[in-house]
């Protein structure tokens, strides 16, 4: 693990100038360029590292005492690390995020159970390399700007937050099924529904892709990328949703806030609460990007409106957060559930 800060230490250091003077253009991309790679390296090194660790080290998180209701309960950024050392933190300022409070039963009774652990991690590990491979491919001319956001959203996939998003979203896909004492997978052929189609499980949640010109899809994917790592069109339409459709206070509590939950802190979109079973979001009315990301949608094509709205009528008709009481259904799994299905 040293090696691997000493190398993005030295890569930080030339990437910005201790002095603040400005770098030639294919200076600062070349610089940019290695300090991306030996952060991504660091980065996954670190994240296995936790997983290695179980989540049980306070060094890497203070477990409130099987609570989630403890206020205050802070933990580490995955590359605050005691062996990092605070250099490299403080070069890039990588080291200021911080975890959802209070996590204990969650963490370490479902993601970090013995059963579950080896396939929790490799989905993390797998979402890691997509993401910085996604970086490597659609990089261009690199700043060393967009090498630090690329790290942030890189750095966020290793994260409690989105760890358990990924884990849910997997679970939502492949829908384990009951079996009986012979093996036999019960309700395999249900009653076909409409035209033949099978019917929708109850509580699953909606996946959401929209059919746009590639014109379209290029602002859509600026959006997405916008939103950070684990975004997709999902989420652009729930921020279509809360930006342009003047959504109900259930619709905000419930898909909506489903939807944009995973969305990094550091976009100022929202303050998220609860947890993963039980989420809750206070959306702010002003954000950083909120301009920017109006104008985005203002530049869109009518049919990709069309598109959008369909998509919203398509989240609405899975259903929001009921208004008293209650659990969502299909909100989360069970904390018994093995995933090693994977």
């Amino acid at each position: 693990m040293a090696i691997f800060a000493a190398r993005f230490n030295r890569a930080a250091r030339d990437a910005l100038p201790a002095d603040g003077s400005v770098l030639p253009t294919d200076v600062e991309s070349k610089n940019a360029e290695a300090m991306l790679e030996a952060g991504f390296s660091l980065i996954y090194a670190s994240c296995m590292d936790y997983f290695r660790s179980a989540g049980k080290r306070q060094q890497w998180i203070i477990v409130a005492n099987d609570t989630v209701a403890v206020a205050g309960t802070l933990a580490t950024s995955i590359l605050a690390l005691t062996h990092a050392g605070t250099a490299a933190v403080s070069a890039t300022a990588l080291g200021t995020s911080t975890f959802v409070a209070g996590t204990g039963v969650y963490t370490k009774d479902f993601l970090f159970a013995a059963e579950n652990i080896d396939s929790v991690r490799t989905l993390t590990m797998n979402a890691l390399v997509t993401h910085q491979n996604k970086v490597r491919k659609d990089r261009g001319v690199l700043t060393v700007n967009a090498a630090l956001v690329a790290l942030f959203d890189d750095q966020d996939i290793c994260t409690i937050p989105e760890i358990t998003s990924l884990v849910r979203q997997a679970l939502q896909t492949a829908r384990p099924r009951a079996t009986d004492n012979a093996g036999n997978s019960i309700g395999q052929n249900p009653e076909p529904g409409v035209n033949g189609q099978t019917p929708p499980i109850p509580g699953a949640k909606p996946t959401v892709t929209l059919s746009v010109s590639a014109a379209d899809r290029n602002i859509v994917n600026q959006i997405v990328k916008r939103l950070g790592a684990g975004s997709g069109d999902k989420q652009v339409v729930a921020l279509y949703w809360l930006l342009q459709k003047q959504p109900t206070q259930q619709e905000v509590d419930g898909p909506i806030c489903d939807a944009l939950w995973g969305t990094p802190k550091r976009l100022g979109i929202l303050d998220r609460g609860g947890d993963s079973a039980n989420r809750k979001c206070t959306f702010h009315t002003d954000w950083p990007d909120k301009a920017s990301v109006t104008q985005e949608f203002k530049a869109l094509s009518a049919a990709a409106f069309g598109s959008l709205d369909d998509a919203v009528n398509k989240l609405k008709a899975a259903g929001t957060t009921p208004e008293t009481g209650g659990t969502t259904p299909g909100a989360a799994p069970s904390k018994h559930i093995n995933i090693g299905v994977f």
